[in-house]
């Protein structure tokens, strides 16, 4: 099996026709790999996330995620590779309010056929992630909408690391943090990344957040296009 996670070569992509927003000569992230990409704003981060994760497609150029290249795929068929392959940590976190924090981990497991095999009891895995991610056993049955942030943000890893996805994607995940809970989470995610097997993608304007990852990518540089 290649070691290969991602593999981008010559890779163009554009909003409208007539314009460039990310160009990238190449790109390679190995299984396993912890890797931090900075960029200020307009620098190609969200643009680079919406291809790695098969939201949109590539322009011109090959992307290669686990061998398989995504602008080959229909849009159903790369809306099942991302649920079967790819865990997302989003920026707002986007967790249903009226599920418990338990239901809200487990309910991505019902998506993905290949990550559920994985998972003998959803039940047990979910709290046994929440709680090494650090929630306290009391507010695992309560609702999302009665956490707190940092309560929530912790639920939303969880969510995206049940069933050991090959891929983690964490959208800037900490940006409402203090600096102690930001750094506290971090380790907890990598930690619990590593037990799962799982590579880490982890996007940021904070450059104090690289000690953290193996390698780090600059998309102001990396991205030719020099978005606006």
């Amino acid at each position: 099996m290649s070691e290969a996670l991602i593999e981008l070569r010559n890779l163009t992509f554009g909003w409208t026709r007539n314009r460039v927003d990310l160009e990238i000569a190449a790109l390679d992230i190995a299984r396993g790999e912890r890797v931090f990409v900075r960029g200020a704003s307009g620098s190609g981060k969200s643009t680079l996330l919406s291809l790695l994760a098969g939201v949109n497609v590539p322009r011109s150029g090959t992307l290669r995620v686990l061998g398989q290249a995504l602008g080959s795929l229909s849009g159903t068929a790369r809306d099942r590779f991302r649920a079967e392959h790819i865990g997302y940590v989003f920026q707002q976190f986007n967790l249903l309010p009226y599920l418990s924090a338990r239901d809200n981990v487990v309910l991505g497991l019902n998506f993905s056929r290949e990550r559920a095999t994985r998972v003998a009891n959803r039940k047990a895995m979910a709290d046994e992630l929440l709680q090494r991610l650090g929630l306290d056993a009391r507010h695992i049955g309560a609702l999302a909408s009665e956490l707190s942030v940092g309560q929530q943000q912790r639920v939303a890893a969880a969510r995206a690391l049940i069933g050991a996805p090959e891929l983690i994607i964490a959208d800037e995940p900490t940006s409402a943090l203090d600096a102690d809970t930001r750094d506290q989470f971090l380790s907890l995610l990598i930690d619990a990344s590593t037990a799962a097997g799982s590579a880490v993608l982890f996007v940021s304007h904070d450059s104090g957040l690289r000690a953290h990852f193996d390698t780090t990518l600059d998309l102001h540089t990396l991205n030719r296009a020099r978005v606006a």
